[in-house]
């Protein structure tokens, strides 16, 4: 496993716990989970036996609205405790507990694949090969979701998330936004819809895509 994964492991091991106070008590800035996967069906239309992957589910509201909308749901997540929220959360959805780096699965086996603040947690390199994994593993009528805060240059590195209370030391990514457009062109997706989220009480300016294979 390499360093930086190995630094975003513990730290959302140990803000595990304050990841699901605030899963459970939303500010009214967070966009509600219902929104958001009203976001990418309104873009498709699946089959009754639709297979959604989200990696990284954190405290697993994603996966529970979508397996309430009647979908097979799965995740991967690379914090055990993490992964633990997510059970709790929704616990149809089977949650495989690794980096997704280093796991494999059949070509065109999802019909939607959600990326919920997370290919900021990756180098660009890194976060490349994942899109170009996730693009084999999506059917080609298939969906993504992907989405990250809008920044006023591009640059990476360790830095303190300094919105939990847990002093935590974790690698991210920050990308201007049309920097971001440009990596999610160049890794072979097609936008078919943007979503602008203004999370003022914490001083986040998200950009979401849901996107198809080019």
């Amino acid at each position: 496993m390499k360093e930086y994964i190995r630094v975003n492991q513990a730290c959302y091991d140990d803000l595990a716990e304050e990841y699901g106070d605030r899963a459970d008590n939303k500010s009214s800035s967070e966009e509600s989970e219902s929104n958001l996967c009203k976001f990418i069906l309104n873009t498709v239309t699946l089959p009754d036996d639709a297979l959604v992957l989200e990696i990284g589910p954190g405290a697993g509201k994603i996966l529970q609205c979508f397996s309430d909308l009647g979908f097979y749901t799965m995740g991967v997540e690379l914090s055990a405790k993490m992964a633990s929220l997510a059970h709790k959360s929704s616990p149809k959805s089977p949650i495989i507990i690794g980096d997704i780096l280093k796991i494999d699965f059949v070509e065109s086996q999802f019909d939607i694949i959600y990326l919920g603040a997370l290919i900021h947690l990756f180098p660009q390199e890194d976060a490349m090969l994942l899109m170009r994994k996730v693009s084999h593993w999506l059917k080609p009528t298939g969906r993504v979701f992907v989405n990250t805060t809008c920044n006023d240059k591009n640059q990476e590195g360790f830095y303190e998330k300094k919105d939990y209370h847990g002093q935590c030391r974790r690698f991210r990514r920050r990308w201007t936004e049309s920097c971001f457009n440009d990596f999610v062109i160049a890794s072979g997706f097609l936008v078919l819809d943007t979503m602008y989220t203004d999370e003022h009480d914490r001083g986040k300016s998200w950009v979401a895509y849901v996107c198809k294979k080019a």
